[in-house]
């Protein structure tokens, strides 16, 4: 029911600034809860960045985790314009030396007629056994397309120079270049590259297919191929160019690989250090609070603890991963961040890269153990986190209906003063409106006339 309001017509007050700042004095107990809820947003927030940076540290411990981050293998050749090679889980640390006696090579050949048969040709013949089908050509591109067009055809085709050449595909002194007459225009004679009736190829080989060689550590090797799969045990080598001298190859510890997974875990583990001291410090979105405090202590401890000595490492101190102030005094930094020698920390992979992965990786290594601890406390529905964001979920949620409740309270009291001010003035012009009739009344009355001035 809507009511008629009157502002002060009768009384001459402001009501409806009465009202507002009436109102205004009981909204406060809304603005508090408004406020509480906006804190604890933040909260949310903060907890919910925390979720995420550890979600992404859990990672980087995986990788830790994974025995193949220290114990994968990389090929290093000394001259890569005459070798590269790449090393496989089968490899195993080892030096080699190369000779490239001569690289493969695929078979070349051009027709020796020149262009100038009388178009347009429609013929099938097979290039090394795979059928083509020319219709229509009237030009050496139209015959060209044809061949490249055909699936499975074991050569390319180009026009040079007026003449068609076919190279093979595939390198090797094996399987040259065969051709067969199949039916229509005699295409491949007109061209010069075969002589269906005497079955003589007419080509002219502009290249012959020939076979890699290369030796091993003096052992001869030839292949059809440049790259040589079979030869070193879990190594791939690819042959580029020739060499009068031996190349040296080895087959070592990639210690980029394990270097650049313990950086990235370092710098993930120093960002979400950061970030909780952040929060933890003045004016932190988590000041005081308990569980981020039993976080923050138990990051720091499980990268501080001894992981058992395997060959003298026993630590991440060990390893060159410090946990040093800047100045050099023992224990974290205010934030509990990690700082990394990269040069200390290839020496020691280099001295024991077994040890180093022991340390990461094995059953009690840093890797296994911090993960272990990061899904606990990440775990959906039972994790510490997930447990802490549902805790504030639901009181936002409580506070929100709490204040959607005062808010038609306050709608109910708006519109009981209403009524109170509007009956208020109501009753005021009432009075005055009799009040005026009696002075008329009055007026009128001769005994009671006012005296001449």
């Amino acid at each position: 029911m809507s009511i008629l309001r009157v502002y002060g017509a009768a009384s001459g007050l402001d009501t409806q600034n009465i009202i507002r700042q009436l109102l205004e004095v009981e909204r406060r107990p809304l603005r508090q809860l408004q406020a509480r809820k906006a804190g604890l947003q933040l909260e949310r927030e903060a907890w919910r960045e925390i979720n995420s940076r550890l979600r992404t540290l859990d990672s980087r411990a995986l990788d830790l985790r994974l025995a193949g981050t220290f114990t994968a293998l990389r090929a290093v050749s000394a001259q890569s314009e005459v070798v590269t090679a790449t090393a496989g889980a089968a490899a195993q640390p080892a030096v080699y030396e190369l000779v490239v006696e001569q690289t493969a090579r695929a078979q070349r050949v051009a027709s020796t007629v020149a262009p100038g048969f009388a178009a347009p040709l429609s013929g099938t013949f097979a290039i090394s056994g795979v059928t083509v089908s020319v219709a229509g050509a009237q030009t050496l591109a139209d015959i060209q397309a044809a061949i490249n067009g055909t699936a499975g055809i074991g050569v390319s085709a180009n026009v040079i120079d007026g003449r068609l050449v076919l190279t093979r595909r595939e390198t090797g002194a094996a399987n040259p270049i065969s051709y067969a007459y199949l039916g229509g225009d005699n295409i491949l004679q007109q061209l010069g590259l075969f002589d269906s009736a005497a079955g003589a190829v007419l080509h002219q080989e502009l290249q012959a297919g020939r076979n890699a060689v290369v030796r091993v550590d003096g052992l001869r090797v030839e292949r059809a191929g440049n790259v040589l799969t079979d030869v070193i045990s879990g190594v791939e080598l690819t042959l580029r160019q020739e060499s009068a001298a031996p190349v040296r190859l080895e087959i070592v510890r990639d210690s980029d690989r394990a270097l650049e997974a313990v950086r990235a875990f370092v710098e993930q583990y120093n960002a979400v250090m950061e970030f909780i001291a952040g929060n933890m410090g003045q004016g932190g979105d988590l000041r005081g609070e308990p569980a981020l405090l039993r976080l923050q202590a138990t990051l720091r401890q499980q990268l501080s603890q001894q992981y058992g000595a395997v060959a003298g490492y026993a630590s991440l101190q060990d390893l060159g991963i410090s946990t040093r102030e800047a100045g050099g005094t023992h224990g974290f930094s205010q934030a509990g961040k990690l700082s990394l020698d990269e040069a200390r920390l290839l020496e020691r992979f280099t001295a024991d890269p077994n040890a180093f992965r022991d340390l990461f990786a094995g059953e009690q290594g840093l890797g296994r153990l911090l993960s272990n601890y990061l899904q606990s406390v990440l775990a959906f529905g039972r994790g510490a986190i997930p447990v802490r964001e549902s805790g504030l979920e639901q009181t936002m949620a409580m506070l929100e209906r709490q204040a959607e409740r005062f808010n038609a309270r306050l709608e109910m009291r708006e519109q009981q003063l209403l009524r109170q001010f509007t009956a208020m003035e109501r009753a005021l012009a009432g009075l005055q409106t009799q009040g005026e009739w009696l002075a008329g009344q009055l007026r009128n009355m001769g005994g009671f006339a006012a005296p001449p001035g």
